[in-house]
């Protein structure tokens, strides 16, 4: 139960991430299409996961499937919030060049 609610969370929490990367790195005017087919994408994998999940279940526990979907969500959510941050930083302003730009317009 606690490995469904810890999947629940990283599922939401991955979505912004990759939504700010596409919206970031897509020209604008592809911008619709690009998360239209990424839309369409994801909606096509929801069967075959249940289909993927369905046949593992037969030949492995439940709860290792669980885990292990976890620790996959888990490692592209962080890979995807460190790159977001790495991103967001390299875009600041450094604290010498927003001193000196204060200083000017006194």
């Amino acid at each position: 139960m606690i490995l469904l609610f810890i999947d629940g969370m990283l599922a939401l929490r991955m979505n912004i991430p990759l939504q700010l990367i596409v919206q970031k790195q897509t020209d604008p005017a592809y911008l619709g299409r690009v998360i239209g087919v990424l839309e369409s994408i994801a909606m096509a994998m929801m069967p075959i996961g249940t289909l993927l999940f369905g046949l593992l279940s037969d030949h492995v526990s439940i709860i290792v499937l669980l885990g292990v979907g976890t620790v996959g969500l888990f490692g592209a959510a962080s890979f995807g919030f460190l790159r977001l941050r790495n991103d967001i930083l390299s875009e600041s302003i450094p604290v010498a060049d927003a001193k000196n730009t204060s200083s000017l317009t006194s």
